[in-house]
């Protein structure tokens, strides 16, 4: 299940986080469809939110009900 949902600031893209434990990067791929491109994993429990970090969009934060706050790179898929 989906917690939550972010539109990249600049590009057609988005992020969704989930009860699974991930935080899925996705890019349309034609009309309204999506498609996931990259899979980012490390919180130790259900994600309860992910927000592109402004003004490019290079950067991902998210929190968790494990009690902590990450920042992602959306390109490399790294933990910052």
């Amino acid at each position: 299940m989906v917690n939550y949902l972010n539109f990249h600031p600049k590009e057609d893209c988005m992020a969704s986080c989930s009860k699974d434990m991930t935080i899925k990067l996705w890019k349309r791929k034609h009309g309204d469809e999506f498609k996931v491109y990259k899979t980012l994993q490390g919180h130790e429990h259900e994600i309860s939110a992910v927000e592109y970090l402004r003004p490019n969009g290079e950067y991902i934060i998210s929190c968790s009900r494990d009690k902590s706050i990450r920042i992602w790179d959306t390109t490399s898929g790294f933990l910052m």
